[in-house]
């Protein structure tokens, strides 16, 4: 049995209402992101005592989340690029759940990739790569929860 990852953006400005984005309602070509994955570096702080053994803390866990899009209809790049310009933006607060609403994360803009043709043919549509990263670190990496 696998898992199933349900993203969704909450986004907020400094003076307005909440804009939420389903992904799996408003990417019509699959449903959501092609893939979701990633990766968990360890903050840590290393060093050496007097004899030269060395030591090592860990603080947490920075959690940088890849959103991979494949794009054929480009009306739904709209919803990509206009999630991607809030984020650029400081007056916009940008929260990610994984788990379709369930936990909220506060995440920035690491990387924006796109567009990529598919299959080397701009005509056939688009692939996009969307990076963010958890603003706060992570005492302990949470759970996924089986589908």
């Amino acid at each position: 049995m696998g898992y199933s990852l349900h993203p969704i953006f909450r986004q907020t400005p400094q003076d307005g209402a909440v804009v939420s984005t389903d992904t799996w309602t408003v990417f019509t070509d699959l449903g959501g992101p092609k893939a979701v994955t990633f990766d968990d570096p360890p903050d840590m702080k290393t060093w050496d005592d007097v004899n030269y053994d060395q030591h090592v803390t860990v603080r947490g866990f920075r959690r940088r989340i890849t959103l991979s899009f494949q794009i054929m209809t480009m009306a739904d790049s709209n919803y990509l690029y206009d999630i991607v310009n809030r984020l650029g933006k400081s007056t916009w607060e940008t929260e990610l759940s994984i788990d379709g609403g369930t936990t909220y994360y506060p995440v920035v803009l690491d990387r924006f990739r796109g567009p990529m043709p598919l299959a080397g043919k701009p005509f056939v549509g688009a692939g996009y790569e969307l990076v963010v990263e958890v603003v706060s670190l992570l005492d302990e990496l949470p759970y996924l929860a089986s589908a």
